[in-house]
Parts: structure tokens; sequence; C-alpha cells
């Protein structure tokens, strides 16, 4: 759970000279009327509300420290998906989790 931050501080260590890829997502359903006549219909699309992402490279020492500005002011506390990619010389590692994006305050 995240308190109403401005920025996310991220601290990765990973191999050298790694490209990182971190992405935060905040989404949200969108109903919308599909067809025509007696074959109108609701459908539930899933939208993307709001979007972050830095991209950095791992120093020699396979470190890297960062900010993700936050400019998201959420009305009521929403789930967010923060995404990190790591590519190396010959691997690829990704990682998803989940963070609660309070108001600000």
């Amino acid at each position: 759970m995240l308190p109403s931050v401005r920025a996310l501080s991220v601290s990765i260590r990973m191999v050298a000279y790694a490209h990182v890829t971190l992405t935060l997502q905040v989404l949200g359903r969108r109903t919308v009327l599909v067809g025509k006549g007696k074959h109108r219909r609701r459908m539930v699309r899933v939208v993307v509300l709001y979007a972050a992402t830095m991209r950095g490279t791992t120093g020699r020492q396979g470190r890297l420290t960062g900010r993700l500005p936050i400019t998201y002011r959420p009305a009521r506390p929403v789930q967010a998906t923060l995404s990190v990619t790591v590519r190396g010389k010959d691997s690829l590692a990704t990682a998803h989790m989940s963070v609660l994006l309070k108001p600000h305050r």
C-alpha cells in the first residue's frame, strides 16, 4: 500500500549494464454499447486510466536507483500494477506487483 506520495523510489540490483523499464498502470472499466437494433448489447472494456514509465540502465556494479513520478490524483484508493522488465545481454526478466494508490490529502 502506497501512501499519498508524489514519486515512487526504486532501487534495483541486477547484472551490470542491464536495461530496466518500470511501468505503473491504473486500469479501469468502461461500459460501451455495441451492435444495432435488437442485437444491441452492453460490453465492459478495460481501459488504461493512467500510465507512467521510467527507463534506465544499471551501472558497472549492477545497481539502478531512481524515482518514478506519480501525477495521478485518485478520488478514492485504486489498485495499480507495477511492472519491472530487465534486459541483460542474453536474458530477460519481468516481474509484476500490485500496489494501492491512496488519494492525496
